[in-house]
């Protein structure tokens, strides 16, 4: 039963050091670091569609030295950056999904042909 819990939370608080991560490695100007806490709560939100409620826990395990040594191997392992844009909508590389290549290269196609 604690296994299973430490797993569900050590899960959440990765994925919550990530946002948290990519929201300071932003650099924004004017920022205190609560704003880059609500920015990466914001993020969490989307890309996990659940609040994130462990607060308490990464607050104590966010300075710890065993925490920041498991964080920095699975970052040293994953070599997996995401690119967030600027509205937090979407992740990853940006292109356009198939259903909206498609579309576009069907309306580049007309409009081509009515062009000449």
């Amino acid at each position: 039963m604690l296994n299973q819990r430490w797993g569900k939370i050590q899960k959440y608080v990765n994925k919550f050091s990530g946002c948290f991560a990519s929201r300071t490695a932003r650099n924004e100007s004017g920022k205190t670091e609560q704003d880059k806490i609500a920015d990466a709560k914001r993020m969490f939100e989307v890309q996990e569609k659940t609040r994130f409620t462990l607060d308490h826990a990464w607050i104590l395990l966010r300075h710890q030295p065993k925490w920041i040594q498991i964080v920095q191997e699975l970052d040293s392992k994953t070599n997996n950056y995401i690119d967030i844009d600027e509205d937090m909508n979407t992740c990853g590389n940006n292109s356009r999904p198939p259903e909206e290549r498609i579309y576009h290269s069907k309306l580049k196609m007309k409009i081509l042909q009515d062009g000449t």
